[in-house]
């Protein structure tokens, strides 16, 4: 697996600053508790794509919940897909029911897990 600090959009110091007061306010607005240097998600990745136009997160329509793009999920988050630009080959896919799936068609032990926190 790559070096964790691989997985880190680097950012001038204006853009740092940009991204930081950007933090603030959807953190505040999700009233989730974010980290902004969560290593199992590229933040500054999503946050440089929504300046270039990139959609941002959205409300998940299996979970309700708002959800950030797989887009910048890296190999260390328990749900990484195939669609992430981290995904290495063969990395697992979201199946028409919704389901984080290996290549064999079964549910990855990431997803069964992020079922069983939503229930709780």
């Amino acid at each position: 697996m790559a070096d964790q600090s691989s997985y880190v959009t680097r950012l001038s110091p204006q853009d740092e600053r940009a991204y930081q007061a950007w933090f603030t306010q959807i953190k505040s607005a999700l009233q989730r508790d974010l980290d902004p240097d969560d290593p199992t998600y590229d933040m500054r990745g999503l946050w440089r794509a929504m300046q270039l136009g990139a959609p941002g997160p959205a409300r998940d329509p299996y979970s309700g919940e708002i959800h950030f793009p797989d887009t910048f999920k890296t190999p260390l988050h328990p749900t990484m897909s195939a669609e992430s630009i981290y995904a290495p080959p063969g990395a697992p896919t979201w199946n028409a029911q919704g389901q984080l799936v290996d290549q064999q068609g079964t549910p990855t032990l990431g997803y069964i897990q992020e079922l069983l926190r939503r229930r709780r």
